[in-house]
Formats: C-alpha cells, sequence, structure tokens
C-alpha cells in the first residue's frame, strides 16, 4: 500500500463463520461491508472502523504491536452469537492506517470517517491501534456534536503534554482539553480504573488542574461516581484502553496492569453507559496480538464490544 492511501475499504474476509441455522444469529450474518467514500450508512445503525497505527505508543516508548488489533477483534466478534435486533445492521465502514509515522494525518483521515458516519446517525466504534485513535475519534464526533462529555475506561489518565508539539497514544485527552479550550467548551472528563502506580504525581496534578474527574481502580466497585457525571452530560464518548483490565484477563497490551479490573467491574459501567442514550461513539484501544495469550485480549475486546452494544440504546431516542 502506497503510504498516502490512509484509508483501505473494509473485506469481508473477517466476517466468516459458522452459523446455528438462524439467519441472524451470529454477528458475521449480520455485517455489510462499505467503502464510505462511496456508501453512507443508514441511520441508527451500527458501524466499525479500524485504526491501524503503532505510531503513538511507539512515540510514547511503549510496545508497539497495536496496528493487527482491529482484524482481530473483527475475527472474534464475526463468530459470537447475535442478540441485537436483526433491523440494526452493521456496517464495516473499512481501515485507517498509519504506516509512514504521520500519525496526525491519521487522526485527521479517522476523524473524517467518523464525522461521515455520525454525520448520518450512524453509531461507530473503533478498534485500535493504539489509544492515539482516541483523539481522532473524538475531532470527528466533534463536527456533529458540540458538548461532549469523555468516559475513559483506563488505568492511565493519558493527560500527558505533548513531544515537540507532537501527540502519542499517552497525549489523547490533554489534546482534547486542548481543543475544548482553544473553543470555549467545558472539559468534562472521566477516567474509571486509574492505578496510582501507573500514574507520576504530575499527571494527578494535571488531572486536578483540568477538572479531570477520575475513579481509582481500587475503588471501581463504587458506581455512583460514574451516574452522577453521566448524569449531567449532554453526549459522552465513551473509550477502554484494554491495558485497564488485570493482566490474567489482557496480556496482550502495551502496559499490562496485575491489578487491574475484572471484566465484571467493566461491564457494570459498560452497561450504565450503554443504557444511557447519551453516548455518541465508543472505542477499543491497545490489543496487541504479538503479546497475546491464546487470544484471550482479542477475545474480550470482541465479547466487550458485543455486551456494549446488545444493551445499546441510541443517542436521544426513547
Amino acid at each position: 500500500m502506497n503510504p498516502k492511501e490512509l484509508y483501505q475499504s473494509a473485506s469481508a474476509s473477517f466476517w466468516q463463520g459458522r452459523g446455528d441455522g438462524g439467519s441472524f444469529d451470529r454477528y458475521f450474518k449480520n455485517v455489510k461491508c462499505i467503502d464510505i467514500r462511496k456508501e453512507s450508512p443508514p441511520p441508527q445503525s451500527f458501524s466499525i472502523a479500524g485504526f491501524k497505527c503503532d505510531e503513538g505508543v511507539r512515540r510514547n516508548l511503549g510496545r508497539p504491536g497495536a496496528f493487527k488489533g482491529p482484524d482481530r477483534i473483527r475475527h472474534f466478534l464475526a463468530t459470537l452469537a447475535y442478540h441485537i435486533d436483526p433491523r440494526r445492521q452493521i456496517y464495516d465502514l473499512g481501515d485507517v492506517t498509519c504506516t509512514d509515522g504521520e500519525l496526525e494525518r491519521s487522526q485527521l483521515e479517522l476523524s473524517s470517517l467518523v464525522a461521515a458516519a455520525s454525520s448520518k446517525g450512524s453509531f461507530t466504534t473503533v478498534f485500535g491501534g493504539g489509544h492515539e485513535l482516541a483523539w481522532g475519534q473524538y475531532q470527528g464526533l466533534a463536527q456533529n456534536f458540540k458538548e461532549i462529555g469523555v468516559v475513559n475506561i483506563d488505568a492511565h489518565f493519558d493527560l500527558r503534554p505533548l513531544e515537540n508539539g507532537k501527540g502519542t497514544s499517552g497525549t489523547s485527552f490533554r489534546q482534547i482539553a486542548d481543543y475544548c479550550r482553544e473553543n470555549n467548551l467545558p472539559f468534562d472528563y472521566l477516567c474509571i480504573g486509574i492505578q496510582p502506580e501507573g500514574n507520576t504525581p504530575y499527571l494527578f496534578s494535571e488531572a486536578e488542574r483540568l477538572g479531570t474527574k477520575y475513579i481509582l481502580a481500587e475503588d471501581a466497585y463504587a458506581l455512583s461516581s460514574a451516574e452522577e457525571f453521566i448524569s449531567g452530560q449532554k453526549s459522552i464518548y465513551l473509550t477502554i484502553c484494554l491495558d485497564v483490565y488485570a493482566q490474567n484477563f489482557a496480556p496482550g497490551v502495551s502496559a499490562p496492569s496485575p491489578f487491574g479490573l475484572t471484566p465484571a467491574q467493566v461491564n457494570r459501567y459498560l452497561k450504565m453507559l450503554a443504557k444511557s442514550r447519551k453516548v455518541i461513539g465508543f472505542g477499543i484501544a491497545e490489543l496487541a496480538p504479538k503479546f497475546d495469550k491464546d487470544n484471550i485480549t482479542a477475545r474480550l475486546a470482541a465479547l466487550s464490544t458485543a455486551y456494549f452494544l446488545r444493551n445499546y440504546k441510541f443517542y436521544g431516542s426513547f
């Protein structure tokens, strides 16, 4: 592929599997692959896109390997049982790639893809790639929604300063904060699953300075803080960094976390958010298949996606 060709249309090769006799019994039977440059998903549909990128993790001195994450999530999502209204077809919009180190250009391409889908009322889930996907996805959503609260389920704040004016996988939410300041918008940010040993005192002070709400991993059993945050938002962008999970559940990430959360803990938040009718976009970041064991992390990412979509109530609908 020419490095300048950042967009790849979707491939049906990932959406294969064994059915049990029903017309819509598994995900692979409900996904239509389209080229977003030629066709748009309809209103109140689900869309999937990949952000194939290691550049943000590389700049952040992490373990690269997330470039192949989107395809692994698709592979395992394809075979899961489908418990969504079959009238809600899923559209695979393809991938945005970063193969030339030009992260910022790829993030802008991702933002264009997300903006095109969300402008039609399609709910888009983006599979990463590093957590630099959050800045790209947020920019796309911001073209169609004004005030967006951000919920990040993550072991890290990702509020690091830019390096020589350039972002990394650890700067997305700093970049969102800067965007909000420059556009006179509130920066409403809730981070769930924070590990004190994974975030320096400087990052905690930055979180306080920026008005970040956060829930430590050790306090993640309590939902009241998240409920309060959600109630105060008009719309919400939700993203998960897979390193929020304990390492035995998610070994295939850049920064494994032995003290992380369980899937059951995360699912309580996912269900609450899915049913809030406020979530306008969803991202899952930092699956690195080469570090995965028995595809544990890839399966978890696929199951988390299916769990969220099964419970999802469309934004603003009644």
